[in-house]
């Protein structure tokens, strides 16, 4: 177990000994084999592989774990089977590991499976669907580690050469209509809140927040300028405000919530208290519902979004639910040179990624400004200004999101 995503299993072909490398992550899937006997590594090369590094990585694991890998192969005696997952993060762990989980239950893999181990650095457990639930095997034993101080690939490696088990490293990187449709269904199923039918000639659509990075600074205005905005034109208007989640009862901390300085999860909070003001003071408050959904329950979340019409959001992981789940049209923005220049901006819709996403509008770049001389609330050395905060214009944003209700109307009608 080299690290959370380079597992190395032994192949001994009755003459020689092998190590075939097997390395997984949201970059996709890659196969190396080093010949022990002469040192040789053989790999087909892929963009931004760094495959050479694969066996500087893997010697220097077996330099520094050689005494417990020699009691680890003691003896030719079967071990057990035993499943590695690792993601709290709301979209790694479905786009990432649910779809493994998922592909294993597809091929009958899953009876194989002993226990499964989720180390979680974040203590919120398993998101969305767990693994019993997925695998339809609720006798197996799902073991939890992997607490704040002691995270790291190392304690998997400890585990396993421990326990002397056989871990497979459960992953894939699609997302089938049908995983997503269970994702959805259990949410709704789980959720404690009662969520309304739609009314005749409703609207309802989500704001998305971001406050951790590549902030969106007029944010809380902005909001509830558009959300005038709306009102205006709907006799029945329900808005969803939608920031961080809780997973049963558990505080989701994203990664950039980690490195915060400042009460996230109090911002968001705000907007809601600035909107419904806003709303209340144009005297619409009568035909115009403010859903705060945020730090609720993920399931409570979902239920309010599944109903939903569209979304508006910055790009990130909130997109997760709105793309990857519920498949909803929306308006999507970020900074400038996220826009522009980001390799995988279109991932929520890509249907290689999520069989049947549906494409999304874009704000046009020239609505939005960098914040010349801002900071970011999360400050993150070395990924230059991907994590710095922008302004949008007003009224290039309300434009583009009467486009989008126009479209959404069409489709409804």
């Amino acid at each position: 177990v080299v690290n959370n995503f380079m597992f190395a299993y032994p192949l001994f072909d009755g003459r020689s000994l092998s190590a075939v490398m097997f390395v997984g992550s949201h970059a996709g899937a890659r196969v190396a084999c080093l010949d022990l006997a002469d040192m040789k590594l053989w790999y087909r090369k892929v963009p931004g592989g760094g495959s050479p590094k694969l066996l500087l990585d893997f010697l220097n694991h077996l330099k520094c774990h050689w005494r417990e890998l020699r009691e680890y192969f003691r003896d030719a005696e079967p071990v057990a089977v035993v499943g590695v997952t690792r993601s709290g993060h709301i979209g790694h762990r479905l786009w990432n590991e649910l779809t493994g989980l998922h592909r294993l239950y597809r091929n009958e893999g899953g009876v194989q499976l002993r226990e499964l181990i989720h180390f979680d650095s974040n203590n919120v457990g398993e998101v969305w669907l767990c693994a019993q639930e997925l695998l339809q095997r609720h006798d197996l034993k799902v073991t939890f580690a992997g607490a704040p101080v002691e995270w790291a690939h190392e304690s998997i490696a400890q585990w396993v050469y421990e326990k002397r088990v056989f871990p497979l490293r459960i992953g894939d990187s699609y997302i089938p209509k049908s995983l997503a449709d269970l994702v959805a269904g259990s949410c709704v199923e789980g959720a404690e809140v009662q969520v309304p039918a739609k009314s005749s000639g409703e609207l309802r659509i989500v704001f998305g927040l971001r406050f951790e990075n590549r902030t969106w600074v007029n944010q809380s205005e902005g909001l509830a300028e558009l959300a005038c905005h709306l009102a205006k034109r709907h006799q029945k208007l329900t808005i969803i405000i939608d920031g961080h989640d809780r997973i049963r009862e558990r505080k989701a901390v994203s990664h950039g919530e980690q490195l915060a300085d400042g009460d996230i999860v109090a911002l968001e909070k705000d907007v809601v208290r600035v909107v419904k003001a806003a709303v209340a003071e144009k005297g619409d408050a009568g035909r115009v519902t403010i859903v705060d959904a945020v730090d609720i329950e993920l399931n409570d979340t979902m239920a309010w979004i599944l109903s939903a019409d569209c979304f508006v959001a910055p790009w990130g992981a909130g997109l997760a639910k709105y793309k990857w789940v519920a498949n909803l049209d929306g308006v999507i923005f970020s900074s400038r040179e996220v826009m522009e220049t980001k390799p995988d901006l279109k991932i929520y819709e890509d249907p290689k990624i999520r069989e049947g996403a549906t494409e999304c509008i874009y704000l046009s770049p020239e609505y939005v400004a960098i914040n010349e001389g801002g900071s970011s609330v999360v400050s993150i050395v070395g990924e230059g200004s991907k994590r710095e905060n922008f302004i949008v214009d007003m009224a290039g944003l309300k434009a583009t999101v009467d486009k989008l209700v126009q479209q959404v109307k069409g489709e409804l009608q």
